[in-house]
């Protein structure tokens, strides 16, 4: 069996934790998917140390998928990235991804990993992203918990024909890309928002019967250079707690997305160095905007 030889398909589930079989392909690479149980210890007692006797699993069919998938689209959300978005605690509107806090939005994702002939089946799942640069091109690196499938979760099975696009992803580097902290020019190498979700289980009977997002701490992180107190006073503002907005718009030219934090603060501002340049090494987190109804800290906008 080989590494190269895998394949992700993915799809919403209906009802939370009832399995559906996927049917969208993920353009996904560095795919993991295993179980996420502990074995119990039976080491009784008697004249002899050791193991005395078989350890059993848990039994909670807990398992874990993860793996990377590049920002893409044709001037809207790619379709399995759309699943993927939204099974990791964001709200598709039109064409604007947001966290949800409200239950009736919530939804899970069914998965199949196919491995050179065999099929690892996940349910109930749902999970949070990072997106950053890598290699020239934005990519979103996905974390997922899930619950293995009823009846047989590993089974053999031939690597199905892959139907997903391979347009060349959103790219980072080339001048298309903008950065603006308070309205003003962001000169960055990189940045990192991390939707920081939290992710745990509902049970049923002892088993898992299907995992939800129970809160999140988003955050954005860049690195410009460092600035005068004149220019840009980052270590004043941080201890004020000075919300800012943050933009950080993405484009190949036709396709763009746009990711917007309203009231970014500062949480961090170490001072770090690239290539012999002083840079302050930032850390924010997006706070909510509207306490009335929240669930605005960001957006994601494709056009």
């Amino acid at each position: 069996m080989l590494t190269r030889l895998r394949s992700l398909k993915v799809k919403l589930e209906t009802a939370r934790g009832t399995a559906v079989v996927p049917d969208t392909d993920v353009f996904a690479f560095d795919i993991e998917c295993n179980p996420d149980e502990s074995m119990a210890e039976r080491k009784g007692s008697g004249a002899f140390m050791g193991q005395t006797a078989a350890a059993v699993p848990e039994n909670s069919g807990a398992w874990t998928l993860s793996f990377k998938t590049e920002l893409r689209g044709s001037s809207d959300w790619d379709a399995g990235l759309s699943i993927l978005m939204q099974s990791s605690g964001s709200l598709l509107s039109t064409k604007t991804m947001n966290p949800t806090s409200a239950s009736a939005n919530f939804k899970t994702m069914s998965a199949y990993v196919y491995e050179d002939g065999r099929v690892k089946k996940i349910k109930g799942s749902c999970g949070t992203g990072v997106l950053a640069p890598d290699d020239g091109r934005l990519v979103w690196s996905f974390t997922y918990k899930g619950v293995e499938d009823t009846g047989t979760p590993v089974a053999d099975l031939a690597l199905p024909t892959t139907a997903y696009a391979v347009t060349i992803p959103i790219p980072w580097g080339q001048g298309t890309n903008t950065a603006t902290l308070a309205a003003a020019d962001l000169a960055i190498s990189t940045f990192t928002f991390d939707m920081g979700n939290e992710v745990s289980p509902v049970y049923d009977q002892g088993a898992i019967a299907y995992y939800q997002i129970t809160d999140r701490s988003p955050t954005i992180a860049f690195d410009p250079d460092a600035a005068l107190v004149a220019t840009r006073a980052d270590d004043a503002i941080w201890k004020l707690g000075t919300e800012s907005a943050v933009d950080i718009a993405m484009t190949d030219g036709t396709t763009s997305f746009t990711l917007n934090a309203p009231k970014w603060q500062r949480t961090e501002i170490p001072t770090g160095d690239r290539d012999g340049t002083i840079i302050q090494d930032m850390t924010g987190q997006c706070n909510v905007e509207t306490i009335a109804t929240g669930d605005d800290e960001w957006t994601i906008v494709a056009a």
